[in-house]
């Protein structure tokens, strides 16, 4: 058997050791079922590496034993169809929502959706485009690039965040950091970065209308948000988001 078939078959889960380690060459003082094992655990080692590298603040917040033994049950039941091990780790979020971690720790979840976000946004091919405002911009469309992710949470994300890049102090967690804080956030993907913007629910309503395609005139009047609201988004599409979101006339 090929090494490229072999790595496929492990990704894949297709494998059965015994029928395989047939077709293994001893190595040195080596079985071939010693040489079977070894290729398994590296690749095993690889997946869990694969998935630790998107979920770091998941990691933090576990510890490497329970984070580990989490990997192994997501590898168990989720053998790879891909053999790119970048996109290995895309259900772990869903895997965490239905676990009984997540009752315990019920934002758990949530950390790994916007890991997974921020980390697929930063390794996207994004385009970019020119804006222009449109004289009539009531009927205009807004056309949104992939460089633009918008997110809600139910919990304070950021802050946990923050707490595993060590911007904020465990100190100032436990004294100063409420979890129970709903979470508005815009990705914005520029040249090799994401940036991250916390805004409020009104504007992140109208930027989810918005991303609708629906026109402007619309969405305005769908959404519950003040003029000064407004304002703050239409700056927000004229300044950082302005590669990032379009406009065009509505046929």
């Amino acid at each position: 058997m090929k090494q490229s078939d072999f790595v496929a078959s492990v990704l894949k889960g297709e494998f059965v050791r015994s029928d395989m380690s047939e077709q293994m060459i001893p190595i040195g003082d080596l079985t071939a079922q010693d040489v079977l094992d070894i290729y398994y655990s590296d690749y095993s080692a690889r997946m869990k590496e694969a998935i630790g590298e998107f979920y770091e603040t998941v990691w933090f917040l576990l510890g490497d034993e329970d984070f580990f033994s989490l990997c192994e049950e997501y590898i168990d039941k989720n053998p790879s169809q891909l053999r790119d091990l970048n996109q290995y780790g895309d259900e772990f979020p869903a895997f965490l929502k239905a676990h009984e971690l997540s009752i315990d720790i019920p934002y758990l979840f949530e950390v790994a959706e916007f890991e997974k976000n921020f980390w697929k946004l930063f390794h996207a091919d994004v385009e970019v485009s020119e804006q222009v405002f449109p004289q009539n911009l009531e009927n205009a469309q807004c056309r949104f690039s992939n460089g633009l992710v918008l997110l809600s949470f139910d919990y304070n994300i950021l802050a946990l965040w923050d707490l595993r890049k060590g911007n904020i102090s465990e100190e100032q967690w436990e004294h100063d950091v409420d979890i129970n804080i709903s979470q508005y956030i815009v990705l914005r993907r520029e040249k090799d970065q994401v940036f991250i913007h916390s805004i409020s629910k009104a504007e992140h309503s109208l930027l989810v209308e918005l991303q609708k395609g629906i026109s402007v005139g619309e969405a305005l009047s769908s959404v519950d948000i003040t003029s000064e609201g407004v304002s703050n988004v239409f700056a927000f599409i004229a300044g950082p988001l302005k590669e990032h979101i379009s406009f065009e006339s509505k046929s």
